[in-house]
């Protein structure tokens, strides 16, 4: 029987509840190498402008154009919790991630298809379960300690690429739900959904689970589509560490995700203020426990929508690079009486460019509002105390050059663990990206 909350412990219920994390440690020399390389350009003194018609070279261009696009990513960071939660105290977390994108049309003539493989090692002691203990993730890199294969896919596109079918180890989070706004922020949460992440057991990192994908695309404007994977994809911190973890049978179900959406995009010499909304839908088929103790559910599902709204932009020159304020909010329900979660609401506000020649900055400040069901009850059968935690959020996202940035970040949390047994928490601090 499925269920995201088989009981309420003190502390609430996260995707990391029981995991103690320990910090394996990728080498610090590897660390100081990666970010010797990435902030080198923009630090190193001044950069040499290309000549007119020189391209910019690029040491990987032979393997691209042999079909072969490799990606390398690292998140690292120094979080605090300053006041509240459980205690007081700072700890490191860092996640790599590396990706090959093989394109089989080059390689093997294969027209329209392309090969996915991604391999994650997040590492380090994360906040939540240590000293904040709130119902969501504070970090959205926070996993337990392992080399993992993440996704590994092949996929086919069809009628000119306006339909594509993706198999293979797939996750929700980078496909559905998800606002390009929001995205900028460091909570889980303004990620994958609470209706999402506590309602049921679908795979979004860092776990993965077999399954089909399919999108069409009519027009450049309007979209649909559509996932069925296995609703279990195994423990991170249990039987699917290293996500090697194949389940298509067993107590598996099929879980599907269903979304539209519309893209209002203006081009380079028509600028306009553009905007992405979105619906959809997922169903879970398994076996889900009554809140208040009554018979099993047969299958549970949620909805949710999606805008992302660009508000003002400073500039409608030709060519001009977006700078302005843009908005997002995103919202979904869930039925109460077999649900831990039953409403979210996320909204937030980003400014890009917010100084002067700094047009890839973002600063932003975004909230959420999550309540449980009121039916929830605790292991001895009397009420939850309270039905409710919130996160407010703001960062600002500095852009160094293309393989740098760092990240500042702040955020108070209300009523963590969602039981009004912890004081409201105050945390912060540093990230920094490195991409190649």
């Amino acid at each position: 029987m499925k269920t995201r909350l088989s009981t309420i412990p003190q502390y609430g219920v996260s995707r990391l509840d029981g995991i103690a994390s320990k910090a394996k440690g990728i080498s610090r020399s590897v660390v100081a190498t990666l970010l010797l390389a990435a902030v080198t350009p923009a630090f190193g003194g001044q950069e040499v402008e290309p000549q007119p018609g020189a391209a910019a070279h690029d040491p990987l261009q032979p393997l691209k154009d042999a079909g072969f696009t490799p990606s390398l990513n690292y998140w690292g960071e120094e979080f605090a919790n300053f006041a509240g939660g459980t205690g007081r105290g700072a700890e490191y977390e860092g996640l790599l991630k590396l990706g090959l994108n093989i394109d089989l049309e080059k390689v093997v003539k294969w027209h329209g298809s392309s090969l996915y493989f991604a391999v994650e090692y997040p590492h380090g002691l994360g906040l939540t379960n240590k000293y904040v203990h709130d119902y969501n993730v504070l970090s959205n890199i926070d996993a337990y300690d392992s080399w993992r294969l993440f996704e590994a896919w092949v996929q086919q596109d069809f009628c000119n690429h306006h339909v594509s079918l993706r198999v293979g180890q797939l996750t929700t989070d980078n496909n559905f739900f998800i606002s390009d706004n929001a995205a900028l922020y460091v909570n889980s949460v303004f990620g994958e959904l609470g209706t999402v992440s506590h309602n049921i057991f679908d795979p979004a990192y860092p776990v993965a689970s077999p399954g089909v994908w399919l999108k069409v695309s009519p027009t450049a404007s309007w979209y649909f589509q559509a996932m069925m994977v296995s609703d279990d994809p195994g423990a991170q911190d249990g039987d699917n560490k290293h996500g090697l973890r194949y389940n298509f049978g067993g107590g598996a179900r099929p879980l599907s995700f269903f979304e539209f959406g519309y893209i209002r995009a203006g081009t380079e010499d028509a600028p306009i203020l553009e905007g992405k909304y979105k619906i959809g839908a997922y169903y879970d088929a398994g076996l889900f426990r009554d809140n208040q103790g009554g018979s099993p559910h047969h299958g549970t599902s949620a909805w949710w929508g999606v805008v992302d709204q660009q508000l003002y932009r400073e500039s409608y020159q030709p060519k001009e690079p977006f700078c302005g304020l843009s908005a997002f909010g995103r919202i979904s329900t869930a039925q109460k009486d077999r649900n831990p979660v039953t409403f979210y609401f996320d909204a937030g506000l980003n400014y890009t460019g917010p100084i002067a020649h700094r047009q890839k900055d973002i600063l932003g400040v975004a909230f959420i509002y999550e309540r449980l069901s009121s039916l929830l009850q605790q292991p001895d059968g009397s009420p939850v105390p309270s039905h409710h935690e919130h996160v407010l959020e703001a960062t600002y996202l500095c852009t160094l050059n293309d393989h740098f940035a760092v990240q500042p970040d702040i955020q108070y949390i209300i009523n963590p663990g969602a039981m009004h047994t912890i004081p409201n928490a105050l945390a912060g601090g540093l990230r920094f990206i490195i991409s190649f």
